[in-house]
């Protein structure tokens, strides 16, 4: 999440704080101990044609749940977040005109201060070498700001928006309102709306089947008629690996590609 100046990261900021169609992932020792994640289907081993990911990967239990009752479905919780381990790179695709396709970013610290709070710094580095650092609350995984390459804040959420809530079921729903504050036009923006936890969904990706929750969030109203706003939230890799904005004619949509973890 970063810009080639201040517009490319305001644009992020809204879009992935308001994630090519394959994801490759290692092999068995590149695994990521995933938040806590109970539900009645804990033992299930669905994993996919192809699929090398263990059936208890850390979120075991949101597997076939594109297959499972209504009633099973609704028991579903993700109890708490768990951030990605330091030194983890995130590899993405997207096909928003005005960000780059290729978007890499790198965990650089589990537990730094952001604007008064405990965050997940995450450096975001573009082909042409400019480079922002993203931050993200240590607890839920939503976005508090950006700091620009010489450490100086460039947009800071002053109202966090909270597309993420734990625990999380499917069904949830709450209200969040966001204000941001671009210090490099002095510029602030506020929105909100109600988000709404559709449910747990597969995401077939590179022969592995990622185990998500997929989560509605609002638009603005200027956006057009029809237009809906989904992510797609991975308990296993700590993040929103999914982001589409769309309205059966214009589909906006940034993935994650591969991920590299540390060590």
């Amino acid at each position: 999440m970063f810009c080639a100046k201040f517009k490319l990261l305001f644009c992020l900021a809204f879009l992935a704080g308001c994630q090519s169609n394959e994801v490759n992932f290692g092999g068995p020792e590149d695994r990521h101990e995933s938040s806590q994640v109970t539900s009645s289907i804990a033992k299930s081993s669905d994993t996919g044609n192809g699929s090398s990911e263990s059936p208890d990967d850390g979120n075991a239990q949101v597997a076939g749940l594109a297959s499972s009752g209504s009633e099973t479905v609704s028991k579903i919780v993700i109890g708490n977040y768990r951030p990605p381990k330091a030194g983890t790179v995130f590899y993405w695709k997207n096909n928003w005109n005005s960000l780059p396709p290729k978007l890499v970013q790198r965990v650089s610290a589990q537990d730094v201060e952001f604007a008064g709070k405990k965050a997940i710094a995450m450096e975001s580095i573009e082909e042409t070498g400019n480079s922002t650092t993203a931050f993200y609350d240590v607890t839920t995984s939503n976005m508090l700001g950006h700091k620009d390459k010489n450490g100086k804040p460039v947009l800071v959420f002053s109202k966090v928006e909270e597309r993420l809530r734990f625990p999380m079921k499917p069904g949830d729903q709450w209200v969040t309102n966001w204000k941001t504050k671009d210090y490099s036009t002095g510029k602030t923006t506020s929105g909100g709306g109600i988000v709404k936890v559709v449910g747990p969904e597969k995401l077939k990706v590179a022969g592995n089947m990622l185990k998500t929750m997929k989560i509605q969030l609002p638009v603005p109203k200027n956006t057009g008629r029809g237009m809906k706003h989904f992510i797609w939230y991975s308990p296993k890799f700590g993040i929103v690996v999914r982001e589409q904005v769309a309205n059966g004619t214009f589909v906006w949509l940034k993935q994650l590609e591969k991920v590299k973890l540390p060590g």
